[in-house]
């Protein structure tokens, strides 16, 4: 997977002169309408806003997209034909479909919004935010930061339901993977992977937390100690996805699941009795499971599913990942 993320290409842009002096043209031909008229009928056939045609007629703007150019030719074509301007149809049908602009929404509500996610998520680097948002709705990460400091006054509602949905993840507990904004690498917050590490250690299958790290430390060729001390920093510092994708795995294969065919010292967690070791392998593809409570359990394995075996593969990588604690000495 690639995960050097980077922005869109800009779409290129002409020069406004050449789109004035088609205007210009287009407005002689058209001796009884007026500028409004012509800047209104553009503004249909290119989705846009009559005042923006009107900015580029005069000049306001450098810089426009070449559909403006080739829409205005199209146009005078047709007057030079004619002699008038095409019928306006309302309901969108006519020689050219209508382009629907985007709808917008005011800019103070997309910068409260991030500022929430910000708060909820205690970032020191709200580019990062700029950064995944642009990559989501394919605009530029700057142009996101002028609408987060209330520079431009309407956004893209796209936009703002991108970070309605960011929020939400965010509280539904999902750990959310930011771009680097140098190397592009998917990293995580600090929050997010002491939450990760949390989790593995309530399944009680490991009883030293920093024994845990190290080992995943080892398995990833991280630096001893590094782990342990994003851990008990308290400052915002960024982790690699590899980490928290490793500690999600390992809570996923640490649940008791009744479809995996499990050995004499596996470890396993029970939603209900905790964590446990299987001490015994039962006929009938059954297994005698101790509990760290001291009571032990007959518990089924390699369950059927519609008449057949439901064997989950285990890559290499989830087998070492069994070798942190999983697998009893």
């Amino acid at each position: 997977m690639d995960t050097n993320i980077r922005p869109p290409p800009r779409a290129r842009r002409i020069d406004s002169t050449s789109i004035a002096e088609l205007i210009d043209t287009l407005i002689e031909r058209l001796d009884g309408h007026s500028n409004t008229s012509v800047y209104r009928y553009l503004g249909q056939r290119l989705g846009i806003h009559p005042t923006t045609v009107l900015r580029y007629h005069r000049g306001r703007l450098r810089t426009a997209p070449p559909e403006v150019a080739s829409e205005v030719r199209k146009l005078l074509t047709t007057v030079q034909e004619n002699g008038a301007l095409p019928p306006m149809a309302r309901d969108g049908a006519g020689e050219t479909p209508r382009k629907v602009a985007p709808s917008r929404v005011p800019s103070w509500r997309l910068a409260h919004l991030l500022d929430r996610i910000i708060e909820m998520l205690q970032l020191s680097e709200p580019s990062a935010l700029h950064r995944l948002l642009a990559h989501q709705t394919g605009t530029h990460p700057t142009t996101v930061l002028r609408f987060h400091r209330g520079n431009l006054r309407s956004a893209p509602e796209t936009l703002l339901e991108a970070a309605i949905q960011l929020e939400r993840r965010i509280r539904a507990g999902e750990a959310i993977r930011f771009p680097h904004g140098t190397t592009g690498d998917l990293m995580v917050t600090r929050t997010s992977f002491a939450a990760a590490v949390d989790a593995v250690m309530e399944t009680g299958l490991f009883p030293d937390r920093n024994g845990m790290l190290h080992r995943v430390e080892d398995h990833l060729g991280l630096r001893r100690g590094r782990l342990t001390r994003l851990y008990r920093c308290r400052t915002f510092r960024w982790v690699p996805d590899s980490v928290q994708t490793y500690l999600e795995t390992l809570i996923v294969r640490c649940q008791y699941d009744p479809a995996c065919d499990y050995e004499i010292g596996d470890r396993l967690c029970h939603h209900l009795f905790g964590a446990g070791t299987v001490v015994a392998k039962m006929p009938v593809d059954k297994i005698r499971v101790r509990f760290d409570d001291g009571s032990e359990k007959i518990m089924r394995e390699r369950l059927r599913e519609n008449g057949y075996w439901r064997q989950p593969a285990r890559s290499p990588s989830i087998g070492e990942a069994y070798a942190i604690g999983y697998i009893s000495s």
